[in-house]
């Protein structure tokens, strides 16, 4: 059979022989190859000096099965190329060729890598962690996530105490307004490398309390980032070394004296005496006085009640009203409804710096608490009872009030009461709270 320049010979059987063979020249050798019926032989011949003869040698020196593969392989790879051209998103980039060659030693790697079981469970596997996040800019990431804080701050009803403070909503929102300004990239982009740079260069003057404040709304926003696909779940991100907490001094626990405590209520006007007295015979943290109500003063004969929803811990706790505080209280017991405190937290915090400045007292930080605290443990011996009425844990308690004052001291601090020059004179609250 001859086509062009190319020939291909035709063998009949014989007794040696007995089936029909083809032979002819590829590469450079002498290819012969055998068949039980001469249609089958005389179709691979004419297959074979046409390859030849278009000086295609390699695909003329396959066996039939060796073609048929050599031609499944090659639709393979068309249907893949038009597959992939049509998930491309840019118009302008170029269309995806994949040689035969280039596919045949991509899979050989990833076999060898992957070992004898099939590659598309490492696919799976690949896209079940890394290849599914979505890209988005750190900016905008931190957009949605500060979204979110915030509406954790409107209350689910007119009068509830909502999610989430208003005020660490708007710290969080100065954090990562700070962290998106210097990182303009792709969540999955950011590396362990951004997160040292920010903590080393960009937070170097803050305390390393601060510092950890921003390393508790960088976590938290990471795993955010996770629950929208934005990072893979074994990103590791939080393994950054500069996202580990820092050892912080929290410096000593400041306490005042029955005398400073003394002055601070015989200055405070109105409702801000009340707080005072709460702050330093109860226990109270700064929150819980601004949430308190009149009506949780005498709801319950003999306690105050701290409700779930103005506790810090969110749990509800009775603090006993001891004999200082009732003699503090009496004169208020014709306010029954409304908050105690009407104005802002700003107002509070600037009424109490005055007060101290007319008192001529040093402003302490979360002094009143602090006294009460260790003042109670001194009278009481007894760490679960304090730690119960401050909300609060044992632990806590043993580990920063001990020993700070004595049994005389206490005795002192119990004993303050109005004096009798005070009258009975009380301002309407809403007169003082502005």
């Amino acid at each position: 059979m001859k086509h062009r320049h190319a020939k291909v010979r035709i063998y009949k059987k014989s007794a040696k022989y007995p089936f029909y063979r083809i032979a002819y020249r590829a590469e450079g050798r002498r290819v012969v190859r055998s068949f039980k019926t001469y249609g089958e032989a005389h179709r691979e011949a004419k297959r074979v000096v046409r390859q030849i003869a278009k000086g295609n040698e390699a695909a003329a020196a396959l066996a039939t099965r060796d073609a048929l593969a050599y031609k499944f392989a090659l639709n393979k790879l068309a249907q893949l190329c038009v597959d992939l051209n049509t998930r491309k998103t840019d118009p302008n980039e170029p269309d995806i060729a994949l040689p035969l060659e280039e596919a045949m030693t991509e899979f050989a790697e990833a076999k060898r890598a992957f070992g004898p079981a099939r590659l598309i469970e490492a696919v799976k596997g690949y896209l079940a962690t890394v290849a599914q996040v979505r890209r988005i800019s750190v900016r905008h990431a931190a957009d949605e996530y500060l979204g979110e804080r915030e509406l954790l701050t409107v209350p689910r009803e007119p009068g509830q105490r909502p999610q989430l403070s208003p005020k660490l909503a708007y710290q969080d929102r100065l954090r990562l307004d700070r962290f998106a300004e210097n990182f303009k990239t792709d969540v999955c982009d950011l590396t362990k490398e951004h997160l040292d740079l920010f903590f080393r260069e960009h937070l170097r003057g803050l305390s390393p309390k601060s510092r950890n404040h921003y390393r508790a709304t960088l976590r938290h926003w990471l795993k955010f980032c996770v629950t929208r696909d934005y990072l893979p779940t074994n990103h590791r991100l939080a393994e950054a070394g500069q996202l580990k907490n820092e050892t912080t001094d929290s410096g000593d626990i400041e306490i005042y004296t029955a005398k400073e405590f003394a002055a601070l209520l015989a200055h405070a006007q109105g409702p801000l005496q009340v707080l005072v007295a709460l702050g330093g015979l109860a226990g109270l943290r700064t929150q819980e006085l601004l949430r308190l109500e009149w009506g949780d003063l005498w709801r319950r004969p003999g306690f105050i009640e701290v409700t779930r929803s103005k506790a810090k811990t969110r749990q509800r706790r009775l603090v006993p009203i001891i004999p200082a505080l009732n003699a503090w209280l009496s004169p208020w017991r014709q306010f029954t409804e409304g908050l105690i405190w009407t104005g802002r937290e700003l107002a509070f915090h600037q009424q109490v710096r005055e007060t101290a400045e007319q008192a001529n007292v040093e402003r302490k930080g979360n002094a009143l608490r602090h006294s009460f605290i260790s003042y109670r443990l001194t009278e009481t011996q007894n760490e679960n009872q304090v730690a119960q009425e401050a909300g609060t844990s044992p632990a806590m308690i043993h580990r920063n009030y001990r020993e700070l004052c004595t049994p005389e001291e206490a005795k002192a601090w119990f004993a303050v009461r109005p004096s009798e020059a005070a009258g009975n004179a009380v301002p309407h609250p809403q007169q003082t709270s502005a």
